[in-house]
């Protein structure tokens, strides 16, 4: 018998972080599509399922690992097409200091990474962010220290082209 599981709950609470999650591991504009198939996945698997499904520290692990998996898949399956000069987005459209801060957070190591594009981008709690990645919360709130320096430091002085 699979766990009784309140779906929409799901989605409502983990969109955002596994949004971040994806974003921060290279997903680019597949981070939302791949997000959603988290949840179809994570539904049609659900007899897989092996813990509490209204507790955080159960689900958000099981979810991280289907993104996980799933845009691992993707990137084996999919390749990457560029486009041409005069259809792509002019980068003026942000201003130069978003596209600044944009780079930095790029350069961040990926768990740094991680818990910025979740915390800041997707306005998700530390402690979601912690229940999706497996670590505890002050494992996030010291990684977004860390991050939060390295930024400032890099901010601060001129970035390499």
């Amino acid at each position: 018998m699979s766990p009784s599981i309140d779906l929409d709950r799901w989605v409502d609470t983990w969109r955002g972080p596994l949004v971040g999650l994806l974003l921060a591991r290279g997903a680019g504009a597949h981070a939302e599509d791949l997000a959603l198939e988290v949840f179809a996945q994570a539904w049609m698997s659900r007899e897989r399922f092996r813990g509490d499904p209204d507790d955080d520290a159960h689900v958000g692990p099981w979810l991280a690992g289907i993104a996980r998996n799933l845009h691992r898949s993707e990137g084996r399956g999919r390749q990457d097409v560029e486009l041409p000069a005069d259809v792509a987005a002019p980068e003026s459209e942000d201003g130069e200091r978003a596209q600044s801060v944009r780079r930095a957070v790029e350069r961040l190591p990926e768990s740094e990474r991680e818990v910025v594009q979740a915390f800041y981008l997707e306005e998700t709690t530390t402690a979601r962010v912690a229940a999706l990645l497996g670590i505890g919360e002050r494992v996030v709130e010291g990684r977004l220290r860390r991050a939060r320096a390295r930024l400032r430091n890099w901010l601060e002085a001129p970035l390499p082209s």
